[in-house]
């Protein structure tokens, strides 16, 4: 950020190009989020919009899926800006194995890559997947489900971590 603008510079330290952005981030297979008076949109890496500005944020979701917030909810778009999920949900995170959480009201589930749902909002609350297991707070505690939303390790444990290396620590209630 330099006098109130937003740039992008090379490794040699020179200017990638001239455009200038209220905000922007970082650069995720070809596009970065950038903000104009109008809203954020996607920016190429010639600084050329790749996705007009007009939402109210936008994120890489993962997986060549972008997220965005649009008065005060969110949905999802791909790389040429078309809209695969309208904004509609309380609150959407990025991709992990194919899914992403999504809140609707006060309940969480998950949809694939092509925004359709794949569980119901049915958690308090759910995490990305991980070695093909997800953590979601269910009544009785935190239970680990497969892709299809099915508990897989039930809800015995107060607190959990993702799987790695075939492991997750947890702790067990006693």
């Amino acid at each position: 950020k330099k006098d109130d603008a937003y740039r992008f510079y090379r490794l040699d330290g020179k200017p990638a190009f001239e455009a200038t952005f209220l905000s922007a981030g970082d650069f995720e297979e070809g596009l970065a989020p950038a903000r104009h008076e109008d809203g954020f949109g996607l920016i190429d890496t010639k600084g050329k919009w790749a996705v007009s500005p007009q939402y109210d944020n936008i994120w890489y979701a993962g997986e060549g899926r972008w997220g965005m917030e649009s008065e005060e909810l969110f949905g999802m778009i791909d790389r040429e800006g078309n809209e695969l999920v309208l904004a509609q949900f309380t609150q959407l995170y990025g991709f992990a194995e194919g899914l992403a959480p999504y809140q609707w009201n006060e309940l969480w589930g998950y949809l694939d890559r092509e925004g359709r749902i794949v569980t119901e909002p049915i958690f308090g609350l759910a995490w990305g997947f991980n070695e093909g297991l997800a953590r979601v707070a269910v009544y009785g505690g935190i239970a680990f489900v497969n892709a299809e939303g099915w508990e897989v390790l039930p809800a015995k444990y107060i607190d959990a971590r993702d799987f790695t290396e075939g492991l997750a620590p947890v702790q067990v209630r006693r």
